[in-house]
Protein backbone atom coordinates (compact mmCIF):
# COMPACT_ATOMS: atom_id res chain seq x y z
CA UNK A 1 0.00 0.00 0.00
CA UNK A 2 1.68 3.46 -0.70
CA UNK A 3 1.20 6.10 1.74
CA UNK A 4 2.36 9.57 2.47
CA UNK A 5 3.69 10.94 5.83
CA UNK A 6 1.27 13.97 5.41
CA UNK A 7 -1.98 12.72 6.52
CA UNK A 8 -5.02 14.17 4.26
CA UNK A 9 -8.80 14.60 5.35
CA UNK A 10 -10.02 12.64 2.47
CA UNK A 11 -7.66 9.21 4.17
CA UNK A 12 -7.26 10.08 7.55
CA UNK A 13 -10.79 8.50 8.95
CA UNK A 14 -10.70 5.34 7.03
CA UNK A 15 -9.44 2.22 7.73
CA UNK A 16 -8.20 -0.35 5.22
CA UNK A 17 -7.28 -4.06 5.05
CA UNK A 18 -3.71 -4.31 4.18
CA UNK A 19 -1.43 -7.47 3.56
CA UNK A 20 1.60 -6.23 3.75
CA UNK A 21 1.44 -4.36 7.29
CA UNK A 22 2.73 -6.55 9.99
CA UNK A 23 0.84 -4.63 12.47
CA UNK A 24 -2.64 -2.59 12.76
CA UNK A 25 -1.97 0.88 13.30
CA UNK A 26 -4.17 3.96 13.57
CA UNK A 27 -3.36 7.41 13.25
CA UNK A 28 -6.27 9.07 15.93
CA UNK A 29 -5.09 8.89 19.42
CA UNK A 30 -8.95 9.88 20.59
CA UNK A 31 -10.38 6.70 19.41
CA UNK A 32 -7.95 4.72 21.42
CA UNK A 33 -9.30 2.40 24.44
CA UNK A 34 -6.19 2.01 26.46
CA UNK A 35 -3.27 3.17 25.17
CA UNK A 36 0.60 2.78 26.10
CA UNK A 37 2.05 6.42 25.26
CA UNK A 38 5.69 4.67 24.68
CA UNK A 39 7.94 5.72 22.10
CA UNK A 40 8.88 2.42 21.41
CA UNK A 41 9.70 2.09 17.56
CA UNK A 42 9.81 3.45 13.86
CA UNK A 43 7.78 1.63 11.12
CA UNK A 44 8.36 2.02 7.81
CA UNK A 45 5.56 3.10 4.79
CA UNK A 46 4.91 2.34 1.83
CA UNK A 47 7.73 5.03 0.24
CA UNK A 48 10.32 3.50 1.78
CA UNK A 49 10.33 6.02 4.37
CA UNK A 50 10.14 5.59 8.57
CA UNK A 51 7.94 7.53 10.56
CA UNK A 52 7.57 7.29 14.48
CA UNK A 53 5.78 5.05 16.46
CA UNK A 54 4.03 7.06 19.58
CA UNK A 55 2.45 4.23 21.67
CA UNK A 56 0.51 0.80 21.45
CA UNK A 57 -3.23 -0.03 23.01
CA UNK A 58 -6.53 -1.71 22.13
CA UNK A 59 -8.97 -0.15 19.59
CA UNK A 60 -12.74 -1.27 20.05
CA UNK A 61 -15.31 -0.84 17.38
CA UNK A 62 -18.41 -1.20 15.36
CA UNK A 63 -18.12 -3.65 12.27
CA UNK A 64 -20.75 -3.71 9.83
CA UNK A 65 -21.00 -7.30 8.56
CA UNK A 66 -24.40 -8.07 6.35
CA UNK A 67 -26.23 -5.21 7.74
CA UNK A 68 -25.46 -6.28 11.63
CA UNK A 69 -23.29 -4.59 13.52
CA UNK A 70 -20.67 -6.51 15.86
CA UNK A 71 -18.41 -5.34 18.71
CA UNK A 72 -14.92 -6.06 18.08
CA UNK A 73 -11.83 -5.47 19.54
CA UNK A 74 -7.94 -4.83 18.10
CA UNK A 75 -4.79 -5.22 20.77
CA UNK A 76 -1.56 -4.40 20.19
CA UNK A 77 -2.33 -1.50 17.62
CA UNK A 78 0.05 1.14 17.33
CA UNK A 79 -0.43 4.76 17.74
CA UNK A 80 1.40 6.28 14.34
CA UNK A 81 -0.14 9.74 13.94
CA UNK A 82 1.51 10.49 10.67
CA UNK A 83 -0.03 7.69 8.77
CA UNK A 84 -2.29 9.12 6.15
CA UNK A 85 -4.99 6.39 7.03
CA UNK A 86 -5.51 3.78 9.32
CA UNK A 87 -4.51 0.11 8.67
CA UNK A 88 -6.21 -3.50 9.37
CA UNK A 89 -3.09 -6.09 9.05
CA UNK A 90 -3.76 -9.64 7.09
CA UNK A 91 -1.39 -11.11 8.56
CA UNK A 92 -2.00 -10.41 11.81
CA UNK A 93 -5.70 -11.16 11.61
CA UNK A 94 -4.43 -14.58 10.33
CA UNK A 95 -1.57 -15.50 13.25
CA UNK A 96 -4.77 -14.34 15.59
CA UNK A 97 -6.48 -17.38 14.12
CA UNK A 98 -8.93 -15.69 11.64
CA UNK A 99 -9.39 -17.17 8.12
CA UNK A 100 -8.92 -14.57 5.17
CA UNK A 101 -11.27 -14.89 2.33
CA UNK A 102 -11.39 -12.71 -1.01
CA UNK A 103 -14.32 -12.83 -3.40
CA UNK A 104 -16.84 -10.90 -5.58
CA UNK A 105 -20.39 -10.03 -4.47
CA UNK A 106 -22.90 -9.36 -6.50
CA UNK A 107 -21.92 -6.47 -8.59
CA UNK A 108 -18.94 -8.07 -9.60
CA UNK A 109 -16.34 -5.77 -7.10
CA UNK A 110 -13.88 -7.32 -4.66
CA UNK A 111 -15.00 -8.09 -1.07
CA UNK A 112 -12.96 -9.60 1.67
CA UNK A 113 -14.18 -11.70 4.76
CA UNK A 114 -12.50 -11.98 8.17
CA UNK A 115 -13.62 -15.19 9.34
CA UNK A 116 -13.23 -16.46 13.13
CA UNK A 117 -11.84 -20.36 12.83
CA UNK A 118 -13.27 -21.46 16.05
CA UNK A 119 -16.85 -20.33 15.46
CA UNK A 120 -17.19 -20.07 11.70
CA UNK A 121 -18.37 -16.73 11.95
CA UNK A 122 -17.66 -13.41 9.54
CA UNK A 123 -16.07 -10.84 11.77
CA UNK A 124 -14.96 -7.89 9.18
CA UNK A 125 -15.61 -7.53 5.69
CA UNK A 126 -14.05 -5.33 3.76
CA UNK A 127 -15.12 -3.50 0.20
CA UNK A 128 -12.62 -2.85 -2.64
CA UNK A 129 -12.53 0.79 -3.86
CA UNK A 130 -13.14 1.59 -7.41
CA UNK A 131 -10.46 4.38 -7.27
CA UNK A 132 -7.48 3.14 -5.42
CA UNK A 133 -8.16 -0.50 -5.69
CA UNK A 134 -7.57 -1.35 -1.96
CA UNK A 135 -10.13 -2.93 0.79
CA UNK A 136 -12.23 -0.41 2.99
CA UNK A 137 -13.10 -1.68 5.84
CA UNK A 138 -16.80 -1.09 7.22
CA UNK A 139 -15.90 -0.39 11.05
CA UNK A 140 -16.60 2.58 13.05
CA UNK A 141 -14.12 2.89 16.21
CA UNK A 142 -15.62 4.48 19.40
CA UNK A 143 -14.42 4.66 22.93
CA UNK A 144 -16.94 2.04 24.83
CA UNK A 145 -17.76 1.61 28.38
CA UNK A 146 -16.24 -1.30 29.97
CA UNK A 147 -18.81 -3.89 29.97
CA UNK A 148 -18.98 -3.26 26.47
CA UNK A 149 -15.35 -3.61 26.30
CA UNK A 150 -15.40 -7.19 27.81
CA UNK A 151 -18.08 -8.72 25.50
CA UNK A 152 -15.85 -7.52 22.78
CA UNK A 153 -14.72 -10.00 19.96
CA UNK A 154 -11.12 -9.73 20.47
CA UNK A 155 -9.38 -10.14 16.61
CA UNK A 156 -5.65 -10.98 18.58
CA UNK A 157 -4.15 -14.11 19.27
CA UNK A 158 -6.40 -15.84 21.47
CA UNK A 159 -6.44 -19.97 21.67
CA UNK A 160 -8.14 -22.09 24.41
CA UNK A 161 -5.43 -24.44 26.16
CA UNK A 162 -7.51 -27.28 24.07
CA UNK A 163 -6.79 -26.00 20.70
CA UNK A 164 -3.00 -24.99 21.81
CA UNK A 165 -2.86 -28.55 23.11
CA UNK A 166 -4.75 -29.94 19.69
CA UNK A 167 -1.95 -27.23 17.20
CA UNK A 168 0.85 -29.08 19.22
CA UNK A 169 0.36 -32.43 19.18
CA UNK A 170 -0.16 -33.06 15.29
CA UNK A 171 -3.51 -32.12 15.06
CA UNK A 172 -4.22 -35.26 16.85
CA UNK A 173 -8.67 -36.19 17.74
CA UNK A 174 -9.71 -34.90 20.98
CA UNK A 175 -10.02 -38.60 21.45
CA UNK A 176 -6.18 -39.45 21.50
CA UNK A 177 -5.48 -36.56 23.37
CA UNK A 178 -8.12 -37.47 26.16
CA UNK A 179 -6.62 -41.32 26.09
CA UNK A 180 -3.08 -39.82 26.42
CA UNK A 181 -3.37 -37.55 29.53
CA UNK A 182 -2.84 -39.95 32.34
CA UNK A 183 0.09 -41.72 30.80
CA UNK A 184 1.79 -38.48 30.23
CA UNK A 185 3.66 -35.88 31.90
CA UNK A 186 2.98 -31.90 30.35
CA UNK A 187 -0.46 -31.55 29.36
CA UNK A 188 -2.08 -29.85 31.86
CA UNK A 189 -5.98 -30.22 31.08
CA UNK A 190 -8.88 -30.78 32.69
CA UNK A 191 -11.51 -31.64 30.22
CA UNK A 192 -11.34 -32.38 26.42
CA UNK A 193 -14.50 -31.53 24.54
CA UNK A 194 -15.17 -31.64 20.74
CA UNK A 195 -12.42 -29.38 19.22
CA UNK A 196 -14.02 -26.65 16.88
CA UNK A 197 -13.81 -26.37 13.24
CA UNK A 198 -10.07 -26.69 12.34
CA UNK A 199 -9.36 -25.36 8.65
CA UNK A 200 -5.40 -27.71 8.60
CA UNK A 201 -7.13 -31.04 10.00
CA UNK A 202 -9.44 -30.39 7.02
CA UNK A 203 -6.86 -29.77 4.43
CA UNK A 204 -4.36 -32.21 5.52
CA UNK A 205 -6.68 -35.03 6.51
CA UNK A 206 -9.53 -34.71 3.92
CA UNK A 207 -10.42 -37.88 1.35
CA UNK A 208 -11.59 -37.85 -2.16
CA UNK A 209 -15.54 -38.12 -2.08
CA UNK A 210 -16.16 -41.58 -3.44
CA UNK A 211 -17.33 -41.58 -7.06
CA UNK A 212 -21.24 -41.12 -7.70
CA UNK A 213 -22.73 -44.47 -8.59
CA UNK A 214 -23.11 -45.40 -12.17
CA UNK A 215 -26.20 -46.35 -13.85
CA UNK A 216 -27.55 -50.66 -14.18
CA UNK A 217 -26.86 -50.22 -17.83
CA UNK A 218 -23.82 -48.93 -17.86
CA UNK A 219 -22.14 -50.79 -15.09
CA UNK A 220 -23.25 -54.65 -15.50
CA UNK A 221 -22.99 -56.83 -18.47
CA UNK A 222 -25.55 -59.35 -20.33
CA UNK A 223 -23.47 -61.90 -21.32
CA UNK A 224 -20.02 -63.62 -20.56
CA UNK A 225 -17.24 -61.86 -22.51
CA UNK A 226 -18.82 -58.76 -22.98
CA UNK A 227 -17.19 -56.41 -20.85
CA UNK A 228 -13.45 -57.45 -19.39
CA UNK A 229 -11.41 -55.10 -16.72
CA UNK A 230 -7.76 -55.12 -16.85
CA UNK A 231 -5.33 -53.12 -14.94
CA UNK A 232 -1.20 -53.24 -14.58
CA UNK A 233 0.14 -53.73 -11.02
CA UNK A 234 3.69 -53.61 -10.32
CA UNK A 235 6.83 -53.47 -10.25
CA UNK A 236 6.84 -55.58 -7.54
CA UNK A 237 10.18 -55.51 -5.46
CA UNK A 238 11.39 -58.79 -5.86
CA UNK A 239 11.85 -60.47 -8.93
CA UNK A 240 10.09 -63.91 -9.32
CA UNK A 241 11.75 -66.76 -10.49
CA UNK A 242 11.45 -65.90 -13.77
CA UNK A 243 12.81 -62.35 -13.56
CA UNK A 244 8.58 -61.29 -13.27
CA UNK A 245 8.69 -57.70 -11.88
CA UNK A 246 4.83 -57.09 -13.19
CA UNK A 247 2.09 -58.97 -13.35
CA UNK A 248 -1.25 -58.40 -15.51
CA UNK A 249 -4.74 -59.74 -14.26
CA UNK A 250 -8.08 -60.04 -16.70
CA UNK A 251 -11.44 -60.04 -15.29
CA UNK A 252 -14.98 -60.77 -17.27
CA UNK A 253 -17.70 -58.10 -15.88
CA UNK A 254 -20.52 -60.85 -16.48
CA UNK A 255 -18.88 -64.72 -14.85
CA UNK A 256 -16.38 -62.98 -12.55
CA UNK A 257 -13.41 -65.37 -13.62
CA UNK A 258 -10.32 -63.91 -13.79
CA UNK A 259 -6.62 -64.53 -15.98
CA UNK A 260 -3.19 -63.50 -15.12
CA UNK A 261 0.09 -62.85 -16.88
CA UNK A 262 3.67 -62.00 -15.57
CA UNK A 263 5.57 -59.57 -17.02
CA UNK A 264 9.22 -59.02 -17.39
CA UNK A 265 8.82 -54.95 -18.16
CA UNK A 266 5.26 -53.10 -19.01
CA UNK A 267 5.70 -53.31 -22.72
CA UNK A 268 4.81 -57.07 -22.75
CA UNK A 269 1.50 -55.62 -21.37
CA UNK A 270 0.05 -55.56 -24.98
CA UNK A 271 0.95 -59.19 -26.33
CA UNK A 272 -0.83 -60.33 -22.63
CA UNK A 273 -3.95 -58.56 -23.46
CA UNK A 274 -4.00 -60.47 -26.57
CA UNK A 275 -3.21 -63.75 -25.12
CA UNK A 276 -6.04 -63.58 -22.08
CA UNK A 277 -8.63 -62.35 -24.58
CA UNK A 278 -7.75 -65.11 -26.99
CA UNK A 279 -7.93 -68.08 -24.06
CA UNK A 280 -11.00 -66.22 -22.67
CA UNK A 281 -12.48 -66.88 -25.80
CA UNK A 282 -11.59 -70.00 -26.52
CA UNK A 283 -12.55 -71.39 -23.14
CA UNK A 284 -16.46 -70.63 -23.61
CA UNK A 285 -16.80 -71.31 -26.89
CA UNK A 286 -16.49 -74.86 -26.02
CA UNK A 287 -19.53 -74.69 -24.65
CA UNK A 288 -20.80 -71.58 -26.70
CA UNK A 289 -20.04 -70.78 -30.21
CA UNK A 290 -18.66 -67.87 -31.47
CA UNK A 291 -18.74 -65.84 -28.41
CA UNK A 292 -16.72 -63.24 -28.55
CA UNK A 293 -15.34 -60.03 -26.22
CA UNK A 294 -16.71 -56.41 -26.77
CA UNK A 295 -15.65 -54.02 -24.57
CA UNK A 296 -12.30 -53.83 -22.61
CA UNK A 297 -11.77 -51.29 -19.96
CA UNK A 298 -8.25 -50.23 -18.83
CA UNK A 299 -6.95 -46.77 -17.36
CA UNK A 300 -4.43 -44.86 -19.44
CA UNK A 301 -0.95 -46.00 -19.08
CA UNK A 302 1.33 -46.11 -21.99
CA UNK A 303 1.34 -49.67 -22.36
CA UNK A 304 -2.72 -50.67 -23.41
CA UNK A 305 -2.25 -47.41 -25.67
CA UNK A 306 0.39 -48.78 -28.44
CA UNK A 307 -0.71 -48.33 -31.90
CA UNK A 308 -0.36 -52.37 -32.41
CA UNK A 309 -2.86 -52.78 -29.79
CA UNK A 310 -5.21 -50.04 -30.78
CA UNK A 311 -5.04 -51.97 -34.34
CA UNK A 312 -5.65 -55.32 -33.05
CA UNK A 313 -8.60 -54.28 -30.93
CA UNK A 314 -10.07 -52.50 -34.28
CA UNK A 315 -9.81 -55.56 -36.23
CA UNK A 316 -11.41 -57.85 -34.17
CA UNK A 317 -14.26 -55.03 -32.96
CA UNK A 318 -13.35 -54.79 -29.84
CA UNK A 319 -14.16 -51.63 -28.07
CA UNK A 320 -11.54 -50.22 -25.64
CA UNK A 321 -13.39 -48.05 -22.76
CA UNK A 322 -10.69 -45.64 -21.10
CA UNK A 323 -11.15 -44.87 -17.21
CA UNK A 324 -10.86 -41.08 -16.02
CA UNK A 325 -7.40 -40.39 -15.66
CA UNK A 326 -6.25 -40.04 -12.28
CA UNK A 327 -9.32 -41.58 -11.27
CA UNK A 328 -8.44 -45.30 -10.32
CA UNK A 329 -11.91 -45.80 -8.65
CA UNK A 330 -13.49 -45.40 -12.13
CA UNK A 331 -11.64 -48.64 -13.03
CA UNK A 332 -12.82 -50.25 -9.80
CA UNK A 333 -13.49 -53.90 -10.70
CA UNK A 334 -9.83 -54.23 -12.09
CA UNK A 335 -8.10 -52.15 -9.08
CA UNK A 336 -10.63 -54.68 -6.00
CA UNK A 337 -9.37 -57.50 -8.41
CA UNK A 338 -5.65 -56.28 -8.02
CA UNK A 339 -6.39 -55.50 -4.02
CA UNK A 340 -7.68 -59.34 -3.55
CA UNK A 341 -5.01 -61.13 -5.36
CA UNK A 342 -2.48 -58.96 -3.46
CA UNK A 343 -3.76 -59.56 0.20
CA UNK A 344 -4.40 -63.34 -0.62
CA UNK A 345 -0.74 -63.84 -1.91
CA UNK A 346 0.44 -62.04 1.29
CA UNK A 347 -1.27 -64.08 3.27
CA UNK A 348 0.17 -67.17 1.07
CA UNK A 349 3.25 -65.54 1.75
CA UNK A 350 3.11 -64.75 5.81
CA UNK A 351 2.94 -68.70 5.97
CA UNK A 352 6.12 -69.01 3.88
CA UNK A 353 8.68 -67.83 5.78
CA UNK A 354 10.79 -70.70 6.17
CA UNK A 355 10.85 -71.40 2.66
CA UNK A 356 14.74 -69.61 1.56
CA UNK A 357 13.99 -66.81 -0.50
CA UNK A 358 10.43 -67.15 -0.33
CA UNK A 359 10.01 -63.54 -1.62
CA UNK A 360 10.91 -64.87 -5.19
CA UNK A 361 7.58 -66.85 -4.73
CA UNK A 362 5.57 -64.47 -5.24
CA UNK A 363 4.55 -64.99 -9.18
CA UNK A 364 3.47 -68.67 -7.86
CA UNK A 365 1.36 -66.91 -4.93
CA UNK A 366 -0.58 -64.33 -6.68
CA UNK A 367 -1.05 -66.98 -9.19
CA UNK A 368 -2.48 -69.63 -6.54
CA UNK A 369 -4.85 -66.89 -5.43
CA UNK A 370 -6.23 -66.44 -8.90
CA UNK A 371 -6.66 -70.15 -9.11
CA UNK A 372 -8.42 -70.15 -5.73
CA UNK A 373 -10.80 -67.37 -6.29
CA UNK A 374 -11.82 -68.77 -9.77
CA UNK A 375 -13.22 -71.59 -7.72
CA UNK A 376 -15.25 -69.92 -5.25
CA UNK A 377 -17.85 -67.63 -5.01
CA UNK A 378 -17.67 -64.54 -6.49
CA UNK A 379 -19.66 -61.92 -5.31
CA UNK A 380 -19.25 -59.46 -8.01
CA UNK A 381 -20.23 -62.23 -10.74
CA UNK A 382 -23.86 -62.04 -12.49
CA UNK A 383 -25.14 -65.41 -11.18
CA UNK A 384 -24.50 -65.52 -7.31
CA UNK A 385 -25.29 -69.22 -7.56
CA UNK A 386 -22.50 -69.85 -9.79
CA UNK A 387 -18.50 -69.95 -9.26
CA UNK A 388 -16.45 -68.67 -12.27
CA UNK A 389 -14.94 -72.01 -13.23
CA UNK A 390 -18.65 -73.17 -13.43
CA UNK A 391 -19.96 -70.06 -15.09
CA UNK A 392 -17.39 -71.00 -17.94
CA UNK A 393 -17.04 -74.93 -17.73
CA UNK A 394 -20.56 -76.02 -16.52
CA UNK A 395 -19.34 -77.91 -14.06
CA UNK A 396 -18.53 -77.31 -10.29
CA UNK A 397 -15.05 -77.26 -9.38
CA UNK A 398 -13.27 -80.26 -7.11
CA UNK A 399 -11.07 -78.42 -4.26
CA UNK A 400 -10.25 -81.91 -2.86
CA UNK A 401 -6.81 -81.68 -3.42
CA UNK A 402 -6.25 -78.30 -2.18
CA UNK A 403 -3.64 -78.57 0.78
CA UNK A 404 -2.02 -75.73 3.05
CA UNK A 405 1.44 -74.56 1.78
CA UNK A 406 4.26 -76.67 3.11
CA UNK A 407 2.08 -79.74 3.87
CA UNK A 408 3.06 -83.11 2.70
CA UNK A 409 0.42 -84.39 1.03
Amino acid sequence: MQMDRNPTDKFKDKWFADSGASMHMCNKKGIFNDLDEIHCQNVSVGNGESTDVLGQGTIIAHATVRNKTKVVAFKETLYVPNLMCNIISISRLRKAGCRILFDDDENGNGICYVIARETNTVMLVATECEQNGLYEVLMCPFRPTKVESNNSESLVAKTSPQVMWHERLGHVCENVIRKSIPLVKGIKLEKVQSFPFCEPCKLGKSARSPRPPVSDEARSSTRPLELMHCDLVGPIRHPSHKNSRYFLPMYDDCTGASLVRFLKAKWEAGNAVKEMILEFERAHNCKVKKLLVSRIRTDNAKEFLSKEIKQWLTRRGIVHELSAPYSPESNGKAERLNRTLMDTARSIMATAKHIPRYQKLWAEFVNTANYLRNRLYASAANDKNKTPFEAIFGRKPDLSHVQKLGSKS
